[in-house]
């Protein structure tokens, strides 16, 4: 299970017990998709959002288990995903991607302090 417990999933009526939840965050539909089939077909229940502003909308109504997120998106980082996630659950896993990778993106992620949103 994604979220690390034996525990089942109840919070939410439409979701399967025990299936874990996993948000896609991208703004290119072509890779919601693909990530969204991928782990839709290993049993995984996947919401997509286009944005972080998206994302972090869906953050607030908790059962979140695992994020995957773009780094760079017009209206929301990953960054910005990252720090949503903290605040509202900081035990969330979260991958940050990028088609455009740095060396001053990753430093910023390595460096990133995050408690102050915990």
């Amino acid at each position: 299970m994604v979220n690390g417990t034996d525990k089942p999933r109840v919070d939410d009526p439409g979701h399967e017990a025990g299936q874990a939840r996993i948000l896609i965050v991208d703004d290119e539909a072509m890779i919601r998709a693909l990530l969204t089939e991928i782990l839709s077909q290993e049993g995984y229940d996947v919401i997509a959002a286009e944005d972080g502003e998206v994302a972090v909308s869906i953050l607030e109504g908790g059962g979140i288990d695992l994020i995957i997120t773009d780094m760079l998106m017009p209206r929301g980082s990953g960054i910005e995903v990252l720090r949503a996630a903290r605040r509202y659950d900081p035990r969330i896993p979260v991958i940050i991607m990028t088609g455009y990778p740095s060396i001053e993106d990753a430093a910023a992620l390595a460096t990133l302090d995050v408690s102050e949103y915990v």
